[in-house]
C-alpha cells in the first residue's frame, strides 16, 4: 500500500490508456521511467482493445517490473479505460497518461509539489505536440518557488473550466479520493478529459502551472483529437450532462453553459455544415441564449449537441458509432 510510512510522500499511480499505440509506447515508457522524485509509483496500462502490437510492446518493455499491471478490455474509449485504470490504482495520486504522450522528466514532481503547497484536487500544466519522435525536447524545469506567478489557483474553478474548456490528461495530476468523490470520468461520454475537468472542478480547487509538461504526436490519426467532430461533441455534451447530473448548481453556471453550448453549436453549423440561414435552428437558439438571464433546459441542450454528429462518425459510450 502506498504512503504507509510516516512522513512518506504519497504514492503515484500512472494510468496509461492505450489504443493502437505500439510505435509510441517505448518512448512513452522511457519517459515514465525517467520521472524525477522520491515517491512510490506503480504503472497501470489499460489496453483498450488494441488491434496492433501494443499489448506485446508493453509486456516486452516492462518485463520484470514488479510495479506494473496490464488491464485488457474491449475497445470502449478513453473514458471507460481511465475509469478501469483508476479503479485498480493504489496510489493516493493519479497521473493519467495517453498512450502516445511523452512526459517531461520533471512533470510529476512539479505537479506533486503544487498539489501539496496549494491544497488543490487537481493540478495541470501545458501540453504540446511534436512532429518527430527524434526531436522531442523540453526546456529546463521552472523554479516555481522563486516565481510563484507561474501557478494560478482559480477562484471559481467550475466557471473557469466552463469558460476555457481545458482538454487533455497527460499534463495533469489529481487526488484519487477527489476522482472517486467526483464519480469518475462520465461513462456517458467517449472521451475522458472534458468531464474529468468539470467533475473535479465541481468538487475541489484546481491549479494551473504555466509550463509545458508533455508532448504528443501532431499527426496520429488514432488520437481522439484527430476527429474534430468527436472532440466538439464530447466537450459540449459534457457541459449539458453537468447540468443534468447537478440540477442544484447555481443559476450562473446554468447560464454560462447555455451560452457556451448555443454559441458552439451555431459556429459549427455555419462553419462546418454551411448552414448560414437566419432561420436555422442553431442560429435561433444562439440568438435566444443571448437574452439576459435565460437558461435553456439541460435536456434540450443535450439534444442540441447532436449537431456535431451530423454527417460525422461519432463514437458513443456503448461502443457504437453514429453517423
Amino acid at each position: 500500500m502506498f504512503g504507509d510510512g510516516a512522513g512518506a510522500a504519497p504514492g503515484v499511480s500512472y494510468v496509461i490508456t492505450v489504443y493502437n499505440k505500439a510505435p509510441y509506447l517505448p518512448g512513452v515508457i522511457d519517459s515514465l521511467v525517467a520521472q524525477e522524485g522520491d515517491f512510490e509509483r506503480e504503472f497501470i496500462f489499460v489496453d483498450d482493445g488494441s488491434t496492433d502490437d501494443s499489448a506485446q510492446v508493453i509486456r516486452e518493455v516492462t518485463g520484470g517490473w514488479n510495479n506494473v499491471r496490464v488491464i485488457a478490455q474491449e475497445n470502449a474509449g478513453p473514458a471507460l479505460a481511465t475509469n478501469a485504470g483508476v479503479a485498480a490504482a493504489s496510489g493516493d495520486l493519479i497521473k493519467p497518461v495517453d498512450g502516445d504522450d511523452v512526459l517531461a522528466p520533471y512533470a510529476t514532481r512539479l505537479l506533486m509539489d503544487i498539489l501539496e503547497r496549494q491544497g488543490v484536487a487537481l493540478a495541470f500544466g501545458w501540453l504540446g505536440y511534436y512532429d518527430s519522435p527524434d526531436r522531442i525536447a523540453f526546456a529546463a524545469p521552472p523554479d516555481v518557488s522563486s516565481n510563484p506567478g507561474l501557478v494560478k489557483v482559480f477562484a471559481d474553478p467550475l466557471m473557469t473550466v466552463i469558460d476555457q474548456g481545458f482538454a487533455g490528461v497527460s499534463h495533469m495530476l489529481f487526488r484519487r479520493d477527489a476522482f472517486r468523490a467526483a464519480g469518475s470520468c462520465d461513462p456517458g461520454l467517449f472521451s475522458q478529459d472534458h468531464s474529468l475537468f468539470l467533475r473535479l472542478a465541481l468538487r475541489g480547487r484546481i491549479a494551473k502551472l504555466n509550463h509545458l509538461l508533455c508532448l504528443g504526436p501532431a499527426d496520429d490519426p488514432n488520437r481522439v483529437m484527430a476527429n474534430k467532430a468527436q472532440v466538439m461533441h464530447d466537450s459540449t455534451l459534457a457541459l449539458a450532462r453537468l447540468l443534468q447530473q447537478n440540477p442544484e448548481l447555481p443559476r450562473r453556471y446554468h447560464r454560462a453553459v447555455t451560452c457556451t453550448i448555443a454559441d458552439r453549436a451555431n459556429k459549427w453549423a455555419r462553419r462546418e455544415l454551411g448552414r448560414v440561414s437566419a432561420l436555422d435552428l442553431c442560429f435561433l437558439v444562439n440568438a435566444l441564449a443571448k437574452l439576459p438571464g435565460l437558461c435553456l433546459s439541460p435536456d434540450f441542450l443535450s439534444r442540441h449537441c447532436e449537431i456535431f454528429a451530423e454527417g460525422a462518425v461519432i463514437r458513443c459510450p456503448d461502443n457504437t458509432a453514429s453517423e
